[in-house]
């Protein structure tokens, strides 16, 4: 039979287990500790050790739940494991007797800290991929190198197209002044009216963006949008890609109202201006290249291009330079 004592608390019989060596067992009833006798501890037990079966490893261990598969876009180690592996965190038993010190005990990790950043690493790991050292010698692994690329395009027409357009508009101005005011009324009237067409049309040829997307040898990279105005450049926008997830070409369609009421006032001025804004702004068909989050929102407009291909071509090299996904045919 199995050894049992009387709980001096609440009356009951406490069932002391095979093997018991401590001073006292708890009883399940009220809680209390009841002594156990010194002949009843270390007791064995009463099944003889023929009929005794091995127990498996897993039991009474709660189903272990299957993982859900890794993404493959994330690049980070994974150091999960299925038990703990490394040295005990705290030593101590799992028995609540009042008198342990330490009766709860912490098992260990699975994992070892970097000597030089103190990252969490496998425990047969020899190399830190959070710093790139050796962790038996300290030396760095050599970094990986890329191959740098310096790549730009213009909104539109070529810069060297538009300054070869406005110096031709200059000359048409020239002889349209001759003819209207003369030689006599050519030097006062004539340079105003000269003036303010060629500010006009510089406003309307010599304002357009472009884009320029750079990585360098150690893969580091930026993309700067630049505007001119009146063929004035202007300070260079960055555009922050790391906050992206993907990028995508969506076609557009009108130039917007500040564009069309530019038109309408040009027009008004002197038909010229008016058709070269025309054909060179609101008449292309547009294509923007948007950075996306996730959930393929648009995030921020890299460039807006006139041509399919060169939007295609945009979009695939921030692809390449950024590791961002590419999204076709969105």
């Amino acid at each position: 039979m199995a050894s049992r004592v009387d709980c001096p608390n609440c009356g009951g019989t406490v069932d002391v287990p095979a093997g018991h060596a401590r001073a006292k067992v708890r009883c399940p009833e009220c809680g209390y500790y009841a002594p156990v006798p010194e002949a009843l501890r270390n007791a064995e037990p009463e099944v003889p050790p023929a009929e005794l079966k091995p127990q498996p490893a897993d039991a009474g261990r709660p189903p272990r739940v299957a993982k859900p598969a890794a993404d493959p876009r994330d690049s980070r180690p994974n150091f999960e494991c299925d038990e703990p592996t490394g040295p005990p965190l705290l030593a101590g038993t799992q028995d609540e007797s009042d008198d342990d010190v330490q009766p709860y005990a912490v098992p260990g990790t699975g994992t070892k800290p970097c000597p030089h950043c103190r990252g969490d690493l496998p425990l047969d790991a020899t190399l830190c991929v959070h710093c790139g050292r050796d962790l038996g010698t300290g030396q760095k692994k050599q970094k990986r190198t890329f191959q740098p690329i310096t790549r730009e395009w213009e909104e539109g027409w070529p810069l060297t197209w538009r300054l070869q357009l406005f110096g031709a508009a200059q000359v048409v101005n020239v002889v349209i002044m001759l003819a209207s005011f003369g030689l006599e009324g050519w030097a006062c009237a004539g340079i105003a009216n000269l003036f303010i067409q060629g500010a006009l049309q510089a406003f309307v040829v010599g304002t357009f963006d472009s884009l320029q997307v750079r990585r360098t040898a150690q893969g580091k990279t930026t993309i700067h949008r630049v505007r001119r105005i009146g063929f004035l450049k202007w300070p260079a926008i960055k555009i922050p890609w790391k906050k992206s997830q993907a990028v995508a070409i969506t076609a557009t369609q009108g130039a917007g109202v500040v564009a069309v009421l530019v038109c309408l006032y040009l027009f008004t001025l002197c038909i010229l201006p008016g058709v070269i804004f025309y054909l060179m702004v609101i008449r292309p068909e547009r294509f923007a290249v948007r950075l996306c989050d996730v959930y393929g929102s648009t995030d921020a407009v890299a460039f807006v291009a006139t041509q399919r291909e060169t939007a295609e071509a945009i979009a695939a090299t921030i692809n390449d330079t950024t590791g961002l996904a590419y999204r076709r045919g969105v």
